[in-house]
């Protein structure tokens, strides 16, 4: 898209009003590096560094490439992400064998990934053997089969099926399908639920209570489909507004520490209203 980049090329500025074209100076390699260092760590980069990302950039095929896999290099060292002189001491980290805790509890930990663009979840998880409703041919009708086309819902031959009950399919839990499918492209998904790994909570959404297109608006505290106020709710969990402020991730941690349990959180994406 015009006026966007990625890592591998130098991007399409067209619609752009300005970017950032620094050039480096120097006539080799290595000084050209070494300009990028002091631009971007105030010369602190350490000779071994440059030597790694001279050698590792230098198989690039052209100038740009190089540059470009140079700058992506020094910005993962040490020096780019402190303020202070970076000194190696040669030796290798040491993991600790053994750790102390206050518990006897098994060490456990939620991921928490949210995907945040659009998900056709219908899609990813589609009803496969139901009676006595047949679900999978409303789910089929719902999504444009006709006469004259098959829409867009998956036929069977383009799903894994799964069990309801792994070990027990004859037990599907008070709901009309026995079995679902699974989007041909997630194997793995399939695997780690068959392995009991994985699991599907469906249906899970932010509805105070059951409404239909006559009263949801005004029996609804969320606003449904704006997706950046059900990304917030949905980090919040919180329809009441009883914990003002505060993620249903930090809340959990609270009540886990507050039973003595040792619980850390942290995010790999900024400061992230799930963990206050």
């Amino acid at each position: 898209y015009p006026g966007f980049s990625s890592c591998s090329d130098d991007g399409k500025y067209q619609r752009s009003f300005g970017r950032l074209s620094y050039e480096p100076s120097g006539a080799t390699l290595s000084e050209k590096i070494a300009d990028l260092g002091l631009l971007l760590t105030a010369g602190r980069l350490s000779g071994q560094n440059q030597a790694t990302i001279e050698q590792t950039c230098g198989t690039e095929s052209n100038e740009a490439s190089i540059l470009r896999c140079a700058q992506q290099l020094i910005i993962t060292t040490a020096e780019f992400h402190t303020t202070n002189r970076v000194e190696r001491n040669g030796e290798d980290r040491s993991a600790e064998t053994s750790v102390s805790d206050a518990s006897n509890e098994p060490y456990k930990a939620i991921v928490y990934f949210y995907l945040g663009g659009g998900l056709d979840s219908y899609n990813m998880l589609v009803p496969y053997t139901c009676s006595p409703i047949d679900v999978y041919e409303k789910y089929r009708t719902v999504r444009g089969k006709n006469d004259l086309s098959e829409g867009i819902g998956l036929p069977k031959t383009r799903l894994l099926e799964i069990t309801t009950n792994v070990g027990d399919p004859s037990n599907h839990l008070g709901q009309p399908c026995s079995s679902f499918g699974i989007h041909e492209n997630l194997p793995t998904i399939k695997t780690l639920y068959d392995q009991r790994q994985v699991n599907f909570i469906a249906n899970a959404g932010l509805l105070a209570k059951s409404v239909d297109v006559s009263n949801y608006n005004d029996e609804t505290p969320v606003q449904l489909f704006a997706h950046n106020a059900m990304t917030m709710e949905a980090a919040r969990e919180d329809l009441a507004d009883k914990y003002s402020g505060t993620g249903v991730g930090g809340r959990m941690s609270d009540v886990f520490s507050q039973s003595g349990l040792p619980t850390n959180t942290f995010s790999i994406d900024g400061q992230q209203i799930l963990l206050t």
